[in-house]
């Protein structure tokens, strides 16, 4: 606990003395609620068969969203829901469906297939062990916000705003990531897909290759920060750190803050800008199990990196990537780490290559 308060206020330091941001602000949930009728539920003394009022409430939080329509919302009172939560119901432009809290509301998540949802203030955790309802947040739609949520120990991963299939991107866009937690989930803290997505504000820290209640894990399971497909996204003041060998899930994964590729099921990240961000990841296990700022493969292309703070074993790694412009970043190493044999600590052979204004250090953190 005492590591992870330690670089949680360096994270900040770094934060507030590279992007000015005043001491004591807090960023905020924008979404404003939309006219609509405003729902409450409270598994203490609620019932399905109410009409859910504050006087007279619903159970369960799956009753409400198989009842909203768009412009309405939901407050959860505080306790702890046995429940994974299913929304079809779209919302629609300028009245979205919001889901929001009163107090601490533990649950099990929620799988959405629909536009213009909101999400706020939930602490989601144990997460059924299936690819879709095992993150914390599973998205398939547009115009979606999910802001100021914690998630944590969920089986597959954070929060993922998904596409199924290469020629589908269109169909979840212009989605908002903002202010989450995200803490010792599977895989990746955020992933994110499809058009125009906006990721900003979130802390990941402790991710784990191999979570206790993930049946037969595939063998290209990993720890990252983050992972970005598609394009038009904007990824800004992140904080990823903490990312360890030294827990015991994490057994030989590559880890990387922010990563991207091509396959069969995905487009490869392109078009996109990372600014802002602060990602520590100065670890290293073997020459191909090490911490990685950017991991760029398959044909990434027209990446904007610019004004981050990378302190990782690697900086930016590239495999037949083109087009990026890497300017005004703040890069760290340590030069007493074991070298890796293969590559250089900070930059490996990269394609129409902008590199300008950067300030690459070592530097040493001081232990407790």
């Amino acid at each position: 606990m005492a590591s992870i308060t330690k670089s949680f206020l360096l994270g900040c330091l770094f934060l507030a003395l590279a992007f000015n941001i005043p001491a004591g602000s807090h960023l905020t949930a924008s979404v404003a609620l939309a006219a609509g009728m405003n729902y409450f539920v409270d598994n203490a003394i609620g019932t399905d068969l109410n009409p859910g009022t504050q006087a007279l409430p619903w159970k369960t939080i799956q009753k409400a969203a198989d009842t909203m329509v768009a412009g309405d919302s939901v407050t959860v009172m505080a306790g702890v829901y046995d429940e994974r939560i299913k929304i079809t119901k779209s919302g629609s432009s300028g009245t979205p469906i919001t889901y929001q809290v009163e107090g601490t509301v533990t649950m099990n998540g929620f799988t959405i297939r629909a536009n213009y949802i909101s999400i706020i203030g939930f602490e989601i955790t144990n997460t059924p062990d299936l690819w879709d309802d095992g993150w914390g947040i599973y998205v398939e739609g547009s115009n979606c916000d999910f802001e100021n949520n914690y998630i944590h120990f969920a089986t597959r991963g954070g929060i993922r705003v998904f596409v199924k299939q290469i020629g589908m991107e269109t169909g979840t866009s212009n989605c908002t990531v903002r202010n989450n937690r995200l803490y010792r989930n599977a895989t990746a803290g955020i992933e994110v897909f499809g058009r125009n997505n906006r990721v900003e504000g979130n802390e990941i820290w402790g991710t784990i290759q191999y979570h206790p209640n993930w049946k037969n894990p595939p063998s290209s399971v990993d720890a990252d920060g983050m992972r970005f497909f598609g394009s038009g996204h904007i990824i800004r003041g992140n904080y990823i750190h903490d990312i360890s060998y030294r827990d015991p899930e994490n057994i030989n994964p590559h880890i990387d803050c922010f990563q991207t590729w091509a396959g069969s099921d995905r487009e490869v990240g392109h078009n996109i800008i990372f600014e802002k961000n602060v990602c520590l990841n100065l670890e290293v296990q073997t020459t191909y199990e090490n911490g990685q700022g950017f991991m760029l493969e398959g044909g990434a292309k027209n990446i904007t990196i610019r004004n981050n703070i990378i302190r990782a074993y690697k900086i930016v790694n590239t495999i037949d990537s083109s087009n990026l412009t890497i300017i005004n970043n703040t890069f760290t190493n340590d030069l007493s780490l074991p070298k890796d044999f293969d590559l250089p600590p900070f930059l490996v052979p990269l394609l129409k290559l902008v590199f300008g204004a950067n300030r690459c250090t070592e530097s040493r953190l001081l232990s407790a």
